[in-house]
């Protein structure tokens, strides 16, 4: 094991970059196969702690959406409210404008038709939202809000603003727009690369 090590640390100090890559197909083979070997050697190496010429953000974006997706569930429930945070993306769509077509929440949710008919049962299962076939063509389903999901959305609302509050809390405010210019540089040069297209 010490021969494994400072082959890393031999490569890392000469091909940091490299190793970085590396790294990434390490941690694939990590989590596919659990073989303890490859799990210790990816550990070894936190992205996070870039050197001068591998500093990112992508790490960063990806742990922090974890992250925030636990936070936020378990601080709904603290609550007493059952919702996830898809969920409450659904419900904003549909209290900005009430029965709106299922394909057109899956395009607005950035979501596949699969993925936000499994949500969308989810949810009517829970009581929040109610499909409707088009009078017109029997091919769309329109969904629209329930009472109960429209109260949802209004206990759910306030209490999403404070979990932004907290979350952002001592972060000054040019320090905000600085990152958030940085996600649109990122979801531009994206948006260059793939049909992604809002």
């Amino acid at each position: 094991m010490v021969f494994f090590l400072k082959v890393f640390h031999f490569f890392l100090n000469l091909y940091p970059t490299v190793v970085l890559l590396f790294y990434e197909k390490i941690n694939i083979v990590a989590y596919a196969t659990k073989f303890s070997l490859f799990v210790f050697l990816a550990k070894i190496y936190d992205l996070t702690k870039t050197t001068p010429d591998t500093i990112t953000l992508i790490p960063w974006i990806g742990k922090t959406a974890k992250f925030m997706d636990y936070y936020i569930a378990d601080y709904m429930k603290s609550h007493g409210i059952n919702i996830s945070k898809e969920q409450f993306i659904v419900l904003k769509h549909l209290d900005e404008k009430d029965g709106k077509k299922q394909n057109d929440l899956a395009f607005i949710t950035n979501r596949s038709k699969t993925a936000l008919t499994r949500l969308i049962h989810t949810m009517e299962k829970k009581g929040f939202v109610r499909r409707q076939v088009s009078e017109s063509d029997m091919r769309i389903n329109h969904v629209f809000l329930t009472p109960f999901g429209k109260q949802t959305w209004d206990e759910s609302y306030p209490v999403f603003l404070k979990i932004i509050e907290d979350l952002q809390k001592g972060i000054p405010q040019e320090d905000l727009l600085t990152v958030q210019n940085a996600l649109k540089i990122i979801q531009h040069n994206i948006k260059l690369k793939t049909k992604i297209n809002h």
